[in-house]
């Protein structure tokens, strides 16, 4: 039996990592147990406003309904009076939907010293949660802190699910680079936004510490360079060169090319990283990172993958001493650090297939098997054509112009949040 399933997603070019983590749940639904189960056949863009039209199309045409991932329990990324968070759709048309739903590595997103979620929030989680067959959040943490909001009866419904950006070398194997090698050479990714500064991170005194501790790293004959996933990250490179310091940047937002990123992912010795993503899609791929602490989520992922010593805190006097010390340390632990996460990647996976084959079981099916049987590189480009055929009609219907990427990203209006003087145009 084959599940249709519709998928509510964000397709944006805005955010890397966004870009590929919507693609990277429809391929783990799709390549489940030889194909033969999911088909993910038709979807929408989450924080468009859910119309009547659209959830009789669900209730007609297809079996359940997939929403996420990503981090979209945030209230001030599409900010509205019906749901409390991104998923734009009223009580009253949640009601409506006879389909199962199904949430899929949905994350906590809330920042350092926002505010708690409205009482419309609290209202729509619980009723998504009585209506899902499944209810699965990226990291525990995000479990922990969303079953607070919950009816005691629903809590044990909410479980962990990775992000299947985590699981990578799975589905695109041919991407996984077996022969990486120690060297000294990181890539690194940073951003503070108005967000951050508001609940008081110094934004310059730590991007003088993130370069400083880069310059000693540069000494001692490490190679340097930035990647940006998103508009806002290209604005420490600049900050960096106001110190002296010349920071390369490899830009994969706003690339139509969206798997090709993976690969410059693949080959990095070492990635740095202060976004989710930055930290995820290279865990996806078996590469050593360091994280950067501005937000929760980024220690709730290195606690479930067991590594937590790769946690850099910014707002700790001398950080970029224990930043250097993280870097030799992967060095130093390269092979022994890539096998922890190898590890650490097979059970997230082994997860993942216990809970696709419960989804298919509440829908009916067998409820057996595991494993997925992975596109081809020519499958892979028909799934982009498909994934940018969408976007581009998305984009003129809501008259923006195909290369324009949508109200910013997942986590937040990354553009609107840089000032424009800092950002390499």
């Amino acid at each position: 039996m084959v599940h249709r399933l519709f998928h509510f997603d964000i397709k944006t070019l805005a955010n890397y990592g966004d870009t590929i983590l919507f693609e990277m749940v429809r391929e783990t639904f799709n390549t489940f147990q030889g194909r033969k189960t999911f088909y993910v056949a038709g979807s929408s863009n989450l924080r468009e406003t859910v119309g009547r039209e659209t959830v009789d199309k669900i209730n007609e045409s297809y079996d359940a309904v997939v929403i996420g991932g990503g981090g979209l329990f945030l209230a001030d990324t599409n900010p509205n009076d019906r749901s409390g968070w991104q998923w734009d759709c009223s009580m009253e048309l949640l009601e409506r939907i006879e389909k199962p739903l199904i949430v899929f590595a949905v994350g906590n997103n809330r920042f350092p010293g926002q505010p708690e979620f409205g009482e419309r929030f609290r209202e729509h989680v619980n009723k998504v949660v009585e209506k899902s067959v499944f209810f699965g959040l990226r990291n525990t943490g995000s479990v922990r802190t969303i079953r607070d909001y919950l009816k005691p009866e629903l809590r044990e419904k909410v479980v962990w699910q990775p992000c299947p950006t985590t699981l990578i070398a799975k589905l695109c194997p041919d991407l996984y680079d077996e022969k990486l090698e120690p060297a000294k050479r990181l890539s690194i990714q940073t951003y503070l936004s108005k967000r951050h500064t508001d609940a008081g991170f110094d934004r310059d005194g730590i991007y003088d510490g993130i370069a400083r501790a880069l310059s000693t790293l540069q000494g001692r004959g490490w190679r340097l360079e930035s990647f940006a996933n998103a508009r806002g990250d290209r604005a420490f490179s600049a900050h960096a060169r106001s110190k002296g310091l010349e920071l390369p940047v490899t830009a994969h937002f706003d690339k139509r090319h969206i798997f090709n990123p993976l690969r410059a992912f693949a080959k990095l010795p070492l990635a740095v990283g202060m976004r989710g993503h930055a930290q995820m899609i290279p865990f996806g791929l078996g590469v050593p990172i360091v994280s950067l602490y501005n937000h929760d989520k980024l220690r709730y992922f290195l606690d479930d993958i067991g590594a937590p010593e790769l946690l850099v805190d910014v707002r700790e006097p001398g950080f970029g001493d224990a930043l250097v010390d993280r870097a030799e340390h992967v060095l130093e632990n390269f092979a022994s650090i890539r096998a922890h996460f190898a590890a650490k990647q097979e059970e997230m996976f082994a997860l993942t297939m216990r809970n696709l084959a419960s989804i298919s079981k509440a829908l009916g099916g067998d409820g057996t098997g595991a494993g997925v049987k992975p596109y081809s590189v020519f499958e892979r480009k028909l799934a982009q054509s498909l994934w940018l055929a969408t976007y581009d009609k998305e984009q003129q219907a809501a008259g923006r112009p195909a290369a324009a990427s949508p109200r910013g990203d997942v986590n937040g209006r990354d553009v609107a949040d840089v000032d424009a003087q800092a950002v390499e145009e």
